[in-house]
């Protein structure tokens, strides 16, 4: 018995040590060198491992040829056989694979200059990066910047560079593609669209509530000092927008018994039927937007449903104009007068249904329809907008006004 003990305590004082040892194995940091491609993560690897193969980087104009262990790139390393046996970096080697590719910056002159003006400047916040547009007086000149901002907000004194991080500018990488310019840049304008181009690279921009101003250097050693105005950019109203309708506010009750339904499906919402409901005499017509529960409806659901554009199950589409002329919801032609519901209930009863709802210029609308709701099918799209059409990126919309920045 004693022997045995003795062998037990001996075997777990080997194990113990062989696990130690395993722990205090040294372990090495293997770096990628892109060399102008995509970033590739660094690994850690035990002595005398393999290197795990990443996924090849990406290099516009250039063809991705294998990882070397040397910045020459002469010496190929083998994924397959080569071990690591301290701290290494492995370099990335390319093959051109457009001939005569422009180089970012050579859309720049090089011949230094120094570019000063004052102007008006707007900005709009999207998914917590301010992208900031400054034009002159004369419309000559447009400076496009990308501003990560401080946790307080928009206003303070930003670098540019390139890191991307809290507090900074981003600086241009100089990329021109489709004719767009991306990051931050100064360029004149000419026929709509830029011209000459200053790719900024380095300097500072200073931002308050109400006011910005850059001195900042290019790629090739320009100097640009930028004074302006700031305010948050404001989508300016679309001529015609809801432009149809009285500005006076009034009652209008009417009533139907001419009317149909044609049911769209779900064109537009997957789980709901898209239904949509006419009614109309000699001087009138009237068209309500449904979204019902079910698939494959032949009428339109009993049921109480608000007006507006949540989009959701059992609720009426408000009317919404996204251009003169384009648009969809829920809407009225009295006469030869338009008026464009937005909210109130509509009540669908086995007879019929009722109309009580407010008007875009705050007319009362009172319409009651009997008669079939019986639904015919259809496979053309429905009128009524989607719900991904309204809520649209918004730098979007200020390319509307500057459609040269990407």
């Amino acid at each position: 018995m004693k022997k045995l003990m003795k062998f037990s305590v001996l075997f777990a004082a080997v194990v113990i040590a062989l696990g130690s040892c395993k722990q205090n194995e040294p372990k090495f940091t293997v770096t990628f060198n892109s060399n102008g491609g995509t970033a590739v993560a660094e690994q850690t690897v035990a002595d005398g491992a393999k290197v795990v193969k990443p996924t090849d980087p990406i290099r516009a104009d250039f063809a991705f040829a294998g990882w070397y262990k040397d910045q020459a790139t002469t010496t190929a390393w083998d994924f397959a056989t080569d071990v690591v046996t301290s701290n290494i970096t492995l370099y990335a080697k390319w093959e051109q694979s457009n001939p005569n590719p422009k180089e970012n910056y050579d859309y720049e002159d090089t011949a230094a200059t120094n570019i000063t003006f004052s102007g008006a400047g707007v900005y709009l916040q999207n998914d917590g990066v301010y992208y900031v547009q400054i034009m002159n007086a004369q419309s000559t000149y447009l400076a496009s910047l990308v501003v990560y901002p401080n946790s307080s907000g928009i206003e303070g004194t930003y670098p540019i560079n390139f890191s991307e991080e809290a507090g900074t500018v981003l600086a241009s990488p100089g990329s021109v593609q489709a004719g767009y310019v991306s990051a931050s840049f100064v360029g004149t304008i000419v026929s709509g669209g830029i011209d000459e181009v200053w790719f900024l690279v380095g300097g500072s921009v200073t931002i308050t509530a109400t006011s910005i101003t850059v001195n900042a250097t290019s790629y090739y050693g320009s100097t640009i000092n930028i004074t302006a105005t700031l305010s948050e950019y404001v989508e300016p109203p679309v001529p015609g927008l809801y432009d149809d309708e009285p500005t006076t506010a009034t009652t209008i009750n009417l009533n139907f018994t001419e009317g149909e339904v044609t049911n769209y499906g779900d064109w537009y919402y997957v789980g709901g039927d898209n239904l949509m409901f006419y009614a109309y005499d000699e001087e009138n017509f009237v068209q309500v937007d449904f979204i019902a529960t079910g698939s494959g409806l032949t009428s339109i659901p009993v049921n109480t449903y608000p007006i507006n554009n949540s989009f959701s199950l059992n609720t009426v589409a408000a009317y919404v104009e996204e251009s003169a002329g384009d648009g969809g919801g829920t809407m009225l032609y009295n006469g030869d007068d338009q008026y464009f519901v937005v909210s109130g209930n509509v009540v669908v009863t086995g007879t019929g249904l009722t109309v009580t709802g407010q008007s875009y210029n705050g007319s009362t609308i009172n319409i009651t329809y009997t008669g079939s709701l019986a639904a015919t099918p259809s496979y053309a799209p429905a009128k009524i907008v989607k719900k991904s059409n309204l809520a649209k990126n918004q730098f979007g919309k200020i390319n509307k006004q500057f459609p040269i920045i990407k």
